[in-house]
């Protein structure tokens, strides 16, 4: 994106805009690694919000991402290196940079805007979805895939996939799939949907400054898909029942079962019951869960097996334990849930 009459600054992996007719940019830089946030980028973008909201100046915020990706997520491969080398307070102080960051953009108090292209998943969910505009294209690739590496769909995930119709944001959480644009708006994950060429209007209207509601009015929006109903007799007896391992001793979706395979067994139940509890929380209740819960899965080894399966070693194939989605016990995803004694907010 190319913003000739914008004064700039830059900080690390990240580029500032700052517009003179009243729109805060903000443009992730780092395309190498699909714009991946780390520690320094959280802080910036932080820093950024407290300065927009008191400018008066200001009017909208815009955030975008450089290259062929708005946000793959947070940089959890370092994550791995920092639990290799002991680093436990430096990973603790990132996600309470993160979680805070992720409930200053639900309550940012001027119209958040979030142009998605490409790939936006986990850690780049958190810094769009949780504001009040997310446009997408057509071909925008979205997914909350933690249960892959042992985790859990975090950064306000617990509220906005909790919130998609018909119980579709716990099948979409337990799988860890994919969907992309017109399905998003269909989840409710997503605003707006628009072409790509208007989407390219779009962009240029809001870097001359016009408000994101006009801008929005003078462009074709294309409609939610439906070919996810499809999947809401599955999603809908997964949320009717009162835990993973009660959904399994019944008659579980035999293609389900195939997709959830791959994925931490502990973390899929755990995944389920937190969701569950935190059904009609308030969102900064949500994020002190949020934040306990990640306490317990960090040390975890199969966090750390994960992360070196999908993203250091890359082999794909992590050693889980318990190895079984039906070993679970029902001890283990309490002793996860357990609050923190020092949360998000302590």
């Amino acid at each position: 994106m190319k913003i000739d009459r914008l004064s700039h600054q830059k900080a690390k992996g990240l580029v500032y805009w700052d517009c003179f007719g009243g729109t805060g940019w903000i443009h992730l830089n780092r395309p190498e690694r699909l714009n991946a946030l780390n520690h320094d980028m959280v802080l910036a973008i932080r820093e950024l919000l407290k300065d927009f909201a008191a400018d008066d100046r200001i009017y909208q915020v815009v955030v975008t991402g450089e290259g062929r990706a708005f946000c793959a997520g947070g940089d959890i491969r370092e994550f791995y290196f920092q639990k290799q080398a002991g680093a436990f307070a430096d990973i603790r102080q990132y996600f309470v940079d993160e979680y805070q960051m992720s409930y200053e953009i639900k309550t940012f108090p001027k119209p958040y805007v979030s142009l998605l292209h490409g790939v936006t998943m986990g850690g780049g969910m958190g810094l769009s979805i949780n504001g009040k505009y997310r446009i997408v294209k057509p071909d925008t690739i979205l997914a909350m895939p933690e249960a892959q590496i042992g985790f859990f769909p975090d950064v306000g995930g617990t509220s906005f996939m909790n919130e998609c119709p018909h119980g579709l944001g716990r099948y979409y959480s337990l799988t860890g799939e994919s969907f992309a644009g017109a399905q998003a708006l269909y989840l409710g994950i997503a605003t707006h949907c628009v072409g790509g060429e208007e989407f390219a209007l779009l962009e240029a209207s809001l870097v001359e400054d016009q408000k994101i509601d006009e801008a929005l009015t003078a462009i074709s929006l294309q409609e939610p898909s439906t070919e996810l109903e499809a999947l809401i007799p599955i999603s809908e007896s997964l949320l009717k029942a009162p835990s993973l391992k009660a959904y399994l001793a019944g008659e579980p979706d035999e293609t389900l079962l195939q997709k959830m395979q791959p994925n931490a067994p502990l973390a899929l139940h755990v995944i389920f019951q937190h969701q569950k509890a935190c059904e009609g929380l308030d969102f900064m209740t949500i994020m002190d869960r949020e934040f306990s819960l990640s306490q317990k899965f960090v040390p975890d080894s199969d966090f750390s097996e994960g992360v070196r399966a999908q993203l250091v070693d890359k082999d794909k194939k992590p050693q889980w334990n318990p190895s079984n989605l039906f070993d679970v016990n029902s001890e283990q995803v309490t002793a996860y849930l357990q609050p923190e004694e020092k949360g998000l907010w302590g």
